[in-house]
């Protein structure tokens, strides 16, 4: 099960994550993915992820991933998991899209579609509706709530195939829904016999991103060393010492 959640920085009071979290079938936490980039509003609540938390998760069905929104646009960040053989790809979606966007429930279904062209993957997006609490909640005025009363904004859960058809949905805006698909995972070796990017149809000659998965400190701590003040993953030289000689190495004069 993957589910999204806010995650609360620990020994924080105010900074928290946008977290998808990742449960075997036991439910065992097998990890997570923090959003690396809060989307527009989202900055107000979230911080950007960590990079530790991004990449596929083992199960016994193979490689699992996921990204939040947005993210399943970023190119690097799909052919990133596509190098990891991911196997199922879970995105999460909010309930709609501003009114400068098309609907939310298109942008979904081509990303879906595209990251199942290019990692030959099972894509199952998962969107939120638009309901009479969210319309009360957040519409301030007349034309916020005609446009939140359109069924097209919002929704569109949808299961996609290696070969990008559609196994389930897309669900209309207007209800909750659950879709079901069975996964035959030979179809994504038949897709990937004709076009493999991240085996035989890519050049790593040519094409070698890289992935920072390095926990970042907000604070780096320093301590006194002879020499001043150092930190405690630098090796201080002595200077004064004179290099080590190795075979055929002639001493000079200093």
């Amino acid at each position: 099960m993957v589910i999204g959640v806010c995650e609360k920085a620990p020994g924080s009071f105010g900074a928290m994550y946008n977290t998808q979290l990742f449960l075997g079938p036991d439910g065992t936490v097998l990890g997570k993915h923090q959003k690396l980039v809060p989307t527009v509003g989202e900055r107000l609540v979230h911080r950007p992820g960590g990079p530790e938390t991004f990449g596929a998760f083992d199960t016994e069905f193979g490689p699992l991933s996921g990204l939040m929104c947005g993210e399943n646009s970023n190119p690097l960040a799909i052919f990133a998991l596509t190098a990891e053989y991911t196997r199922v790809h879970v995105m999460a979606w909010p309930n709609h899209f501003p009114k400068i966007s098309v609907p939310m429930a298109d942008v979904a279904l081509t990303m879906a579609k595209s990251f199942a062209q290019m990692s030959k993957a099972f894509v199952i997006s998962a969107a939120s509706v638009v309901d009479d609490h969210i319309r009360e909640t957040i519409a301030g005025k007349g034309e916020d709530v005609e446009f939140l009363s359109r069924p097209e904004i919002g929704g569109g859960s949808v299961i996609v195939g290696p070969d990008t058809r559609i196994l389930a949905g897309p669900v209309p805006g207007d209800r909750e829904e659950i879709i079901y698909a069975d996964m035959d995972f030979d179809v994504g070796i038949k897709m990937k016999l004709r076009h493999d990017l991240a085996g035989h149809y890519n050049r790593g000659d040519v094409f070698r991103p890289l992935v920072n998965r390095s926990a970042t400190r907000l604070v780096e701590t320093f301590r006194e060393t002879p020499y001043g003040v150092g930190g405690s993953d630098v090796e201080i030289l002595d200077h004064h010492a004179p290099p080590e000689l190795g075979p055929g190495d002639e001493a000079m004069e200093p």
